[in-house]
Parts: C-alpha cells; structure tokens; sequence
C-alpha cells in the first residue's frame, strides 16, 4: 500500500489579521445569551451546540432550541422536548419544512448516547426516529427530504431512504466517528479515527451507493478534527478543520485547517496554530468557507482553503460545536460560548463582490443600436445574438425569456442553444423601437438587453371610390372611381373588383382611355385591374356599367386584393381591407311597371303565364315563363264578385297551385307581383 502522503505548511504568527476594534465592529450581536449552553465538567470551554439556516429560517440549539423568520431580528423558542441531559449536537433542514435534530447524552460521569428527532411541520412538532447508544456528532439530507444520513461517535454510518422510518447501518472507517459531508458527485465522505501510539489519526473513506459499501483513501489528517467539508465545485476537493483539542499527534501539537484536491488520498496544511485554537466548526458556501477559532474570532477563505484571513467577531467559541452559519457570501450568523447569535452582513467587513464563481455573465447589453429596417417582413429581418457565458461549478440556468417594452412587438426572441438567444427585429412602429430583453435565471436574478432597432412599419394602403349612385334612366351608363390611398410615390399596382351580375360590365379605363381589365382574368361579376404608376389622392380610373331594374334591390361594386407589384422592399405596404371592402351603391330607377320595362329592355322578355288544367274539374296549377317572387292571387266570378284571395310564390317554370271556388262557371284569375299585374281565365266544370 503507498505510504500515507502528508504535508504540512506551518503559518504560526505569519498569518496576516487583525483584531482591531474596526473589525470588530463589523459583528453584531443580535441575541445576547440567547441558547443555554452547556460547559461539561471535564472541559475548560463550551462544548456543542449548533446553528443552521435554511429557506429563510435560522435555527439555534444546544440545551434548548430556538428559531427565526427574519434572519435573527425576533426569536422564538420551539417546543421540542429534548431528553434528560441531552445536548443538541447537529441542526439540518432539507426546507423550511423538513429537518432533523441530533444529540449527545452528557451525564457526570460521561456516558455516550445519542437520538435524532425530526420535524415535517417547520418545527411544530418532533418525533424521535433514531435512538443508538452513540453521540451523533453528523447529519445531513442528501438530495431528498426521504434521504437521511448519521455518523456516531460509536463509528458507524446511518442510512434512511425512507424518511427516518428504517435505517441501515455500515462502518466505513475505524472504531471513532466523527464528521462526512456530501460532495458534488454524490460521493458521501466520511472522516473516522482511531488511537495510535502518536495520537488520534484520522481515515478518509468514500462511498458512491448511499453508504452501502465503503473504500478507503490513503490520506490521514489529524482524528480530532470535528468537521469536514466538501468544495461546492469540484467533488474531489475536501476541507477539514482539526482543532487537536483533547487528543493532537505527537509532537506537532497543532490546530490545523486542511484540504485535499485529490478526494481524500492527501491532505495540505494550509494554516497552523499550537493547540488548543481552533474550535472545530466549519461552513462550506459556493464561494467561501468560515472556521472559527475559540478565542480569536472567525477566519474565512475566498480561495477554497488555500489561504485564510481572519474577520474578528466573538471571543468565545464552544469547542466541537457546529457555530457558523451561512446565508450567503456576506451573511454569517454565529452562536457563541455564552449562546448569543453574532451577525455579519458584510462578511466581517469587507463584503464580497463579484466574486463570479457560479454566475451566468452576459456578454452584450444592448442590440441593434446601428441597425434600421424598412419593413416587417420576416424575410429580410435582421437577426442577431445574445450569449451567456458560464461561470463557475454551478451557474445558473436560462429558464425564462421575454421581451418587454412599448414596442415588445418589433422582436422576438428564440433560445438557439442552453446560452444562446437570437433575437429578430422587425420594425412595427416608426423611429425608435424600444424594448427590452429579460432573461430570468434558475437563481431569479435577471439579465437585461437593451433593444434599440430603428425602424420605419410599412405604409397602409386603404381603396376609395364613390359611396352611393343613382340612376334615372333605365340602361344608363355608370361609371364608377378608382381611387387609392397611402402610396409613397407612384407604383404599379392590382385590385379585385366585384359587381353584382344584374349589372352590364362594360370595362374599366384610366383617365387617358387606356383598358384596365387584365386578360384571362374575367368572369361574370369579377374582374381583376392593373393600373400602372398609380398615384394618391387622385382619380386612377373608372369602371363602367349599363344599370336595369330587372329587381328591386339595390346592385353593388367593390374593390378588394390590392397588391403593389413595384415596392422597394416586400413589406413596403400592408393592404388593410375593411370588412365589406371599398364599395360604391348604385340604386336604379323604380316605381310602378318599371321592373317589366326594365326586363323587356334588358332582356326582351315579359313574363308568360298559363293555368293547367283548364277547364277543371277542381283546384288548378299556375305556371310563369320568369321569376315574379312573392305573388297575390284574387278570383272573381264573372258578375266582379271576388271569390279567393291567397299568395304564393311564382319561380320560373315551376307551377304553384291555385284554390278554386266549389261552383260551375268562369274565373277570372287576377296576379299581381313586383314586377307587375296579370289577368287569366279559367272554366270549372264539376
């Protein structure tokens, strides 16, 4: 087996700090003498206790427990009941709901005990879901409120995958368990200890299934060393620190901070004192890392263990005690000896910033500040492109895109990769098209992109002609306007007219006489225009009609399908139709005998109507050779006295049937519609 590999860097009075007054002043104590504590009889300092935060809520116990909504302003005791000498040894909360609690029994003389209890309330209840006749120095959740783990002093490594429920248990190292943490990777490190003839020696071992099964590393760090942490970058990365309190390897006597880049198999000292000095606690953030001393306040490093700067803050630390707890960077709560919670908000003065370790940066704040459009269509939009670039082990994910702003609708944004987005500009409103881009985080920070694009929306274009038109004369000529609205400069263009069939469609002409009308582009009703270099505000044409009466309704001319076919780029114009299109009424001549004039003229037709059978016998069927519509049907006999009256609707050559009176004799059958008014016979012979 290789030989253990173990160095150490001694910084004794070399380390640079201060422990002014001005440093101190950049700790508050907010809860002054806050927790019981506990001084067992066998130590000379606090022994214990522990501090957590989680999801908003700062947690504090020892003899007793307490807690805080508002990061430590206002407090209130829980009402956990711990048992007869019972000292709490280990806070952790999965979230704001879910945590668990460990102890150590502490009797005179000592005696080794130790229970977890776990809340699923936020704290308003506890149940006892693990009772070993161990201290339980170590616990954490991993990855899930159902996944629990323990260390015991006893050695040994418990499992729970069910809530506490069950448990399993294994030993990883030697006979005197103490700490592990959880590393990126899921690797579950644990730091064991046994007696040797120079002291307490510590083995790193390492398990990759929950704890099942475990193998051990070739480093050996100091044994009394109460906490080790797992670097939130890289899984292989390991720091330690050893207070070398009650049992120091001979003859370095030593209280040391450690770390290991290669999992476990070496450690490095990176700064030393002479024991006793260290308390042991320690806290592992994304970017910093917080021991603190027993009575010379607390050290931090930015650096992942290399080198250590002390921030000052309390003067008495228990020893072995887990007294550092972190909200970010610059938030640091710790309980001391005499169970007051100290606060920093600046990280002991000097408030990290900027240090980018897990950041999503982004590499352009602005876009299209030089570029403008003369149109909306898509197809010659300009495109460009927004990244974010990764920092660190753990950045934060894209998880929303929006664009906002009063003209939000010149753009859209499109995620191309994980840290790409592409963003197209198309023009809707004149000048400048202002709007933003937000790209929401995973952490909920924002990233904001300033859009600038200029751009000029197309030009709506709208057909005119005249509204209504009255004609006098049956078989009159009309001619109706063309006009457009909304050209630029002149153009060529086409449009769409409809007319009702009644009317006679003579073609459409410009001013100067030239024919509109497209070839192979017309049929009854419809014909399609091209006028070339049509210009606004004018009269482009004419189109025109010979107008009958041959109905009563008024007859209708509309425009619509108005296309630019000489833009200076595709979406130059937008025709924008209203609901009926442009249209012109045209109401022809009426009164009484003009529908039959106007068909005869139109047509050369009048209506034929006959009644079969004739004689009859009975009732009688009315045929008319032209639509007549709704009719009126009055007989009379041959004295003038009417006999019937009935209506009935006469459609060309289908017959509609006639009553009749009951008696013999000669009817005079009188019809009468729009068009006009008709006399027939008929003999009943019964």
């Amino acid at each position: 087996m290789k030989a253990p590999i173990r160095i150490f860097l001694f910084f004794f009075a070399l380390l640079s700090f201060s422990l002014s007054g001005n440093i101190y002043a950049q700790w508050k104590e907010i809860a002054p003498n806050l927790v019981s504590n506990y001084f067992p009889p066998f130590l000379a300092n606090a022994d214990l206790g522990a501090i957590h935060f989680k999801d908003g809520v700062l947690w504090a116990g020892w003899r007793d427990l307490w807690f805080s909504n508002d990061t430590g302003k206002t407090w209130k005791q829980s009402n956990i009941v711990l048992p007869k000498d019972h000292i709490i040894s280990d806070i952790n909360f999965f979230d704001k709901l879910n945590g668990i609690i460990s102890t150590e029994f502490q009797a005179n003389p000592p005696t080794s005990a130790g229970i977890l209890l776990k809340t699923v309330d936020g704290g308003l209840s506890w149940k006892r879901i693990l009772t070993i006749p161990s201290s339980i120095p170590n616990i954490a959740y991993s990855g899930s409120a159902s996944i629990i783990h323990a260390i015991s002093e006893g050695g040994d490594f418990f499992t729970s995958i069910d809530g506490g429920t069950s448990w399993k248990n294994t030993r990883p190292g030697v006979n005197f368990g103490l700490c592990f943490a959880i590393a990126k990777d899921n690797r579950i490190y644990t730091l064991t200890a046994a007696y040797d003839p120079s002291g307490l020696l510590g083995t790193i071992s390492f398990s990759t299934d929950r704890g099942i099964s475990w193998n051990k590393t070739s480093g050996t760090p100091d044994g009394d060393s109460y906490t080790i942490c797992a670097d939130s970058c890289d899984p292989k990365r390991l720091n330690i620190a050893s207070e070398d309190y009650l049992s120091t390897i001979a003859p370095l006597n030593l209280s040391q901070l450690f770390y290991s880049i290669d999992a476990g198999n070496s450690f490095v000292s990176s700064v030393a004192f002479p024991a006793p000095y260290l308390s042991g606690g320690m806290t592992c953030t994304a970017n910093t890392i917080y021991t603190s001393s027993i009575k010379n306040g607390i050290y931090r490093s930015i650096d992942r263990g290399l080198t250590w700067k002390n921030l000052g803050g309390p003067l008495s630390m228990a020893v072995d005690g887990r007294n550092i707890a972190c909200v970010n960077d610059n938030i640091v709560f710790v309980l001391d000896a005499d169970g007051s919670i100290w606060e920093t908000i600046n990280s002991g003065g000097d408030s990290l910033t900027n240090l980018g370790i897990n950041d999503l940066a982004l590499l352009q704040n602005s876009l299209f500040s030089k570029d403008s459009l003369f149109v909306c269509d898509n197809t010659i939009s300009i495109i460009q492109s927004v990244t974010l670039q990764p920092k660190g082990c753990s950045p934060p994910t894209l998880v929303k895109i929006e664009v906002l702003g009063s003209d939000s609708l010149s753009y859209t944004a499109t995620q191309i990769t994980g840290d790409s987005i592409s963003v197209i500009f198309s023009p809707l409103y004149n000048n400048l098209n202002s709007a933003q881009l937000i790209l929401t985080l995973s952490d909920g920070s924002k990233r904001i992109v300033t859009l600038m694009g200029y751009g000029i929306p197309p030009t709506p274009l709208t057909i005119t002609t005249t509204a209504n038109q009255n004609v006098d004369t049956l078989g009159a000529l009309v001619t109706i306007p063309i006009m457009i609205n909304g050209l630029r400069k002149p153009e060529n263009i086409t449009l769409v007219m409809h007319y009702d069939t009644v009317l006679n469609y003579n073609g459409s002409l410009s001013n100067t006489g030239v024919k509109l009308d497209l070839p192979n582009e017309q049929w009854k009703g419809r014909t399609k225009l091209s006028i070339p270099n049509a210009t606004s505000n004018k009269i482009l044409g004419f189109a025109h009609f010979d107008v009958f009466n041959d109905s009563v309704a008024v007859q209708k001319v509309s425009f619509d399908s108005l296309t630019v076919l000489s833009p200076l780029a595709a979406c130059q114009y937008i025709y924008y139709p209203s609901p009926e299109a442009a249209a012109s009424i045209v109401t022809p001549l009426s009164g009484c005998g003009v529908l039959t004039i106007s068909r005869y003229l139109h047509h050369n037709q009048v209506p034929q109507l006959r009644i079969t059978p004739n004689p009859t016998t009975g009732d009688v069927l009315i045929t008319s050779s032209l639509n007549l519509g709704e009719c009126s049907i009055t007989i009379y006999d041959i004295l003038g006295t009417e006999k019937g009256r009935q209506s009935l609707t006469l459609a060309k050559n289908s017959p509609a049937k006639v009553l009749l009176p009951v008696g013999n004799g000669v009817y005079a059958v009188i019809v009468k519609s729009e068009i006009g008014s008709y006399d027939l016979r008929v003999v009943v012979n019964k």
